[in-house]
């Protein structure tokens, strides 16, 4: 159980457990663990090598929660500069190369990024939006 408000935990995986920071940015509400971890359990088969696109990343803990559970790749798009900075950061302190960062709207990450193909022609493709 994570005690700070400012931090979320990876519940599975190989990141399982280790912390993440989140920034305080209006607006930015995590995924809560239970809903988190009931998500992730439904979608277990799909994940492993999977492509994940999370949109309105936030604290990017449900792309990141993807990869720790087997996700080949994962784009996570964010317009805050905070919390996409606050990101990085989290993704440098885990080692984690295989997820790129976008800092725009999702909207216009969707209508002018040519990687979407990669992701609409893909047949093991995991959007996540909540």
């Amino acid at each position: 159980m994570v005690k700070n408000r400012n931090q979320v935990n990876i519940i599975g995986g190989e990141y399982r457990g280790r912390l993440l920071s989140v920034s305080n940015v209006d607006g930015l509400r995590p995924t809560t663990n239970r809903i988190r971890e009931t998500v992730f359990n439904w979608l277990q088969p799909m994940i492993v090598g999977s492509t994940c696109l999370d949109l309105f990343a936030g604290s990017g803990a449900l792309g990141i929660e993807a990869v720790s559970r087997g996700a080949k790749y994962a784009d996570l798009i964010d317009v805050s500069r905070v919390a996409v900075k606050n990101l990085k950061q989290n993704l440098d302190k885990l080692k984690i190369s295989n997820v790129e960062l976008f800092n725009e709207s999702a909207f216009n990450w969707i209508k002018n990024n040519k990687k979407v193909d990669r992701f609409i022609l893909s047949t093991s493709f995991l959007l996540i939006i909540i």
